[in-house]
């Protein structure tokens, strides 16, 4: 009884202490976008290319000194990497919010994804190469080799259905019918990047640690090798990110010989995304991630005490 009030007051302290840092960051984040619409049309700005996606067309995910996001999509001009420095001037579009029932919500969107609005009339004043050591460089050139490789290696659409299954649909060419056809059998999950990919991954770099017997710290460094890179190449998300935070606490806590709870796992992995960038609660790939492993973690020890059937039970959660 002890030691439920115990772990009980360290519960109530955790979420306490989560809520004041998630409203902190709300209002850091209100003050500085107040701040970058007032300054913005009459200085020059520093920015740092955080994403360059090419397909089906080139732009950029950009983020400014003090880390307020934007979109560009250039007109032309071969595509700079990732960690790329730029002073430019530029024209900024926010995201409006909806003036009709009904309208699709640029404003609550662009929230969710941790970016201000859209840059046009881009003049590039001076540009600043990566670092050879950048970890979004390097991820984004493995990327683009995987794709290039892919492509060359294996016939179209088989190579974009490979895409999918890998990337998500961000490089992916999945003709209409096909993708018709995976959505007809439920099968949709499968073309978007998802915490699946990860536990695949985890799974087989757990299985070659645990047979070669690696140290607690080798073991560790390895498997962040591998999330870094998984997380770089495949362009990250909120259900990556879900799954490698829960993949990694799931190591520590093993390792250091902890049987903590599924559930625990996941509200401590939502913690660091909920700070960093607390709308995110309003984007339908952190809705659909979080609640498909709640429903997961709740619902399959339920039906393995109604239904002990070990081959339905799994497949029906």
């Amino acid at each position: 009884m002890t030691n439920t009030i115990i772990r009980l007051k360290y519960q109530i302290l955790f979420s306490l202490a989560s809520l004041f840092l998630i409203f902190t960051r709300i209002y850091v984040i209100s003050k500085t976008t107040t701040l970058t619409l007032k300054t913005w049309p009459i200085t020059t700005h520093h920015l740092t290319i955080l994403n360059t996606i090419t397909h089906p067309h080139l732009r950029y995910l950009v983020a400014d000194e003090n880390g307020v996001r934007y979109r560009w999509r250039p007109q032309n001009g071969p595509p700079f990497e990732p960690s790329t420095q730029l002073d430019i001037l530029a024209k900024l579009y926010p995201f409006d919010p909806p003036t009709n029932p009904g309208e699709f919500d640029a404003h609550r969107y662009g929230q969710s994804q941790g970016i201000l609005g859209t840059l046009t009339k881009v003049k590039i004043l001076k540009h600043y190469p990566p670092s050879p050591w950048s970890i979004r460089r390097l991820t984004w050139q493995l990327h683009q080799r995987i794709v290039a490789n892919n492509h060359s290696l294996i016939p179209a659409p088989y190579s974009d259905v490979l895409l999918g299954f890998v990337f998500g649909n961000q490089d992916s060419d999945t003709p209409e019918d096909w993708a018709s056809e995976f959505q007809t059998l439920g099968l949709t999950h499968l073309l978007v990047v998802s915490g699946a990919q990860v536990a695949l991954l985890s799974t087989s770099i757990l299985t070659l640690l645990s047979t070669l017997r690696l140290p607690f710290f080798a073991s560790g460094a390895v498997l962040g090798i591998a999330y870094t890179l998984f997380y770089g190449v495949s362009g990250g998300g909120p259900s990556i990110a879900r799954a490698i935070g829960m993949g990694t606490l799931a190591f520590i806590a093993k390792s250091l010989g902890h049987n903590t709870p599924a559930l625990y796992l996941m509200t401590l992995a939502a913690m660091p995304l909920l700070w960093l960038n607390p709308w995110c609660i309003f984007d339908v790939g952190f809705q659909l991630s979080f609640a498909a492993t709640f429903a997961l973690i709740w619902a399959k020890p339920r039906l393995e005490t109604r239904f002990p059937i070990p081959m339905l039970t799994t497949p029906l959660a």
